[in-house]
């Protein structure tokens, strides 16, 4: 998580599959506000201290034991989340979020908010704009899902028009895209494909807020 340490401006922080598309996703249901957690233990000591709250996110893609919920954005159409409070720890997108304390703000984006996010930068013209992606792809891959998305970001906020069919398209043979098809998982179903490029699903800045080492707090506003 080094990009994100030294990252400053606004930083936008993307994990396209898929910690951010499930933030965005459980506030797109109603979800009051997100803990983003760095380490594990972190995250079940805060649920011993709010057993209320829902514990949320994955190791090497699963849920780990004794969780609520994993890191899949379609489980949340299962449960009620409606005004409920979240701990959310994932392999790479909560850790980014929690690292990146030389930001002047923080925000999450993927393809679910990606104008939201682009729309609030445009309006408040920063003089630095930091974008981290989260998720590199293999080695010798020339593109990852993150970079895409920074990429549409960046275009928008240069004020270009730009055509998604040929992104989806990619999203669809990268080496993290293809996981969803090769062979179906139950907490990485193909769903969460479908639901993590759902270019501007949810028109929600989602912003993080460092309230203790390795914990953030994360909240969203519809715009």
């Amino acid at each position: 998580m080094d990009s994100a340490r030294h990252a400053e401006g606004v930083v936008v922080v993307i994990d396209v599959f898929r910690a951010i598309s499930f933030a965005c996703c459980a506030f797109g249901r109603g979800a009051k506000i997100i803990f983003a957690v760095s380490e594990l233990a972190t995250a079940y000591d805060l649920k011993r201290r709010r057993p209320t709250y829902l514990l949320a996110g994955e190791r090497r893609g699963r849920p780990p034991e004794g969780f609520d919920l994993g890191n899949s954005p379609s489980e949340l159409f299962n449960k009620e989340i409606c005004g409920r409070t979240l701990i959310h720890t994932s392999s790479s997108g909560t850790k980014a979020l929690t690292a990146a304390t030389k930001a002047s703000v923080v925000l999450a984006g993927c393809f679910l908010n990606a104008d939201a996010v682009v729309d609030h930068i445009s309006s408040v013209r920063p003089p630095q704009v930091s974008l981290v992606c989260c998720e590199p792809g293999p080695p010798g891959d020339e593109v990852d899902e993150d970079s895409l998305c920074a990429d549409y970001i960046l275009r928008r906020l240069r004020g270009e028009s730009v055509e998604y069919g040929p992104i989806l398209d990619r999203l669809k043979v990268v080496e993290n895209g293809k996981l969803f098809f090769q062979r179906e998982r139950p907490w990485r179903p193909a769903s969460d494909f479908w639901l993590c490029t759902d270019l501007n699903r949810y028109p929600i800045l989602v912003k993080a807020e460092p309230v203790d080492q390795g914990v953030s707090l994360v909240r969203g506003v519809e715009v």
